[in-house]
């Protein structure tokens, strides 16, 4: 068969082998295969075959009790008839930690599709299926920011695909809110933004938004939350979102809407404004909002924010976020030690998680504090690693002109340092590192290959990079030598 009709029939997974020979006819085609399979099948495990089809990616005994009971199975015992089809190997048994996984090879998947459908039950299953998930992203939203934060990321991430299907058809038939309500269960984690799928989350968050656009109060923490995204990838159509949010806050009188459309002004002044005035009053303003709510993740004062999470002491989202803008206040007043000690600690943390953004942050913070102590070639191996993962997950430091200037400042400083030539090989080196090695590299866990020395500055030490050299300001003075002016630190962007 020549390659275009190949390509043309890739999804055809049963008739694109129908030409195979085969010594019993039962086995000419990979459908007459799965087809003699599902002859051996009892009524019952055929029903559940066809009914498992639902699921995308794999599923656990739980979803599968939920989503496949009642009917024709009715009096049956689910878990016997799903070991029985185990053991038929029409789905397979996954190992690993957690809850039990199954999962159908997909042309398996598909057969059962394709009975489920000829049943007339396909969408009857396929709403369960998407009533199922609703109630776990709803759950791992209230559940989020607390101690079992880690095993929620697992267990989401796993059911990602499961996710995928389960908002597509909310969105498919809207006038339950369902799309909106999984989005915004989701947000809690996010899952996305703690993967680094932002683009993703927009995406869906978007098709939310249409299907139900009546300005409900799970409408509008959508339209928070698609703003949110949308900032932290430097993307200004996010202010649309902020200001369909705040007219929603305002139409309900909700205070929790109206905060979170209040937090995201000093976010778009900063970032789009340039008017750091008017962003700081913002900020007071937010900050008044969200306190008078209850509402402390806003607040800018780290330590207080992270005694807050003290009765959850497991909780990482929040925490890390917070550690990681200690590790910038500890660097910009000159407690270069704490700075490092710490920034190693919450890098761990995030490597595990699998919060790239955090990673990234974190490793520029550290390639600062090693420029600070005058370790030249790993803090510019350490800013190549940090530039390859912001280019996975949006803007450089969210586009912030204070901290990009701090970057720029300290990548010319090394560049004067090193010379053009011993900068870029260390630069390279950096961005080439997996994101295991690299924050091996930033712990102190892993050495810097054996290269030329650098050259020399002709006599002249080059200048370290500070916060006042960017416009980037303190908040108390520097525990040098040399008192700088006391000022404003511009806070991260972070999600109420």
């Amino acid at each position: 068969m020549p390659q275009e009709q190949i390509l043309e029939r890739l999804d055809l997974r049963f008739e694109i082998l129908a030409g195979a020979r085969s010594v019993q006819a039962r086995h000419q085609t990979l459908r007459a295969a799965i087809a003699w399979s599902h002859d051996l099948c009892s009524p019952a495990e055929r029903a559940l075959w066809a009914r498992l089809s639902v699921f995308a990616g794999g599923f656990t005994q739980t979803a599968v009790e939920d989503v496949c009971h009642g009917g024709a199975l009715d009096g049956f015992d689910i878990m016997d008839l799903l070991v029985s089809l185990v053991d038929r190997s029409v789905v397979q048994s996954l190992d690993g930690p957690g809850q039990q996984r199954y999962r159908m090879l997909d042309t398996i998947r598909e057969f059962g599709a394709e009975n489920l459908k000829a049943s007339g039950e396909n969408e009857t299953y396929a709403r369960r299926h998407q009533e199922f998930f609703l109630r776990l992203a709803v759950q791992a939203g209230q559940e989020w920011f607390e101690d079992q934060q880690m095993a929620w990321g697992e267990r989401l991430a796993a059911d990602l695909d499961n996710f995928r299907l389960a908002m597509a058809f909310a969105t498919a038939h809207p006038g339950d809110e369902a799309a909106l309500r999984i989005v915004n269960g989701l947000a809690g984690l996010w899952l996305w933004l703690c993967k680094s799928r932002l683009t993703e989350a927009r995406r869906w968050v978007d098709k939310a938004l249409i299907a139900e656009p009546r300005p409900t109060p799970e409408h509008g923490l959508a339209l928070w939350h698609g703003a949110y995204y949308g900032m932290v990838q430097f993307d200004p159509s996010a202010r649309e979102l902020v200001r369909r949010c705040g007219e929603v806050a305002e139409l309900l009188d909700d205070d929790f809407l109206r905060g979170r459309a209040a937090a995201a002004k000093p976010i778009e002044l900063s970032a789009w404004g340039r008017n750091v005035p008017s962003a700081m009053a913002a900020y007071d303003h937010a900050r008044t909002l969200l306190q008078a709510n209850h509402d402390f993740s806003a607040l800018a004062e780290v330590e207080l924010g992270l005694r807050e999470l003290t009765h959850i002491p497991h909780e990482r989202w929040r925490r890390n976020r917070l550690l990681i803008m200690k590790v910038l206040c500890l660097w910009a007043s000159g407690d270069l030690d704490a700075a490092r000690d710490l920034g190693r600690t919450v890098l761990r943390s995030a490597l595990e998680q699998g919060e790239t953004m955090s990673v990234a942050v974190t490793v520029e913070y550290l390639s600062w504090v090693a420029y600070s102590k005058g370790e030249h070639e790993l803090s510019t191996a350490l800013l190549g690693g940090a530039g390859a993962l912001w280019r996975q997950v949006g803007r450089l430091l969210w586009g912030e002109p204070g901290l990009n200037g701090l970057h720029k400042a300290t990548e010319n400083d090394l560049m004067h340092a090193l010379g053009a030539e011993h900068f870029t090989h260390l630069y390279t080196h950096g961005t080439a590192l997996p994101a295991q090695d690299l924050a091996e590299l930033a712990v102190g866990g892993a050495r810097l290959p054996q290269v030329r020395a650098p050259r020399a500055t002709h006599g002249r030490h080059p200048r370290r990079a500070h916060p006042r050299q960017a416009g980037f300001h303190l908040t108390q003075p520097d525990r040098g030598r040399h008192h700088r002016d006391r000022k404003d630190v511009p806070s991260l962007p972070q999600l109420p």
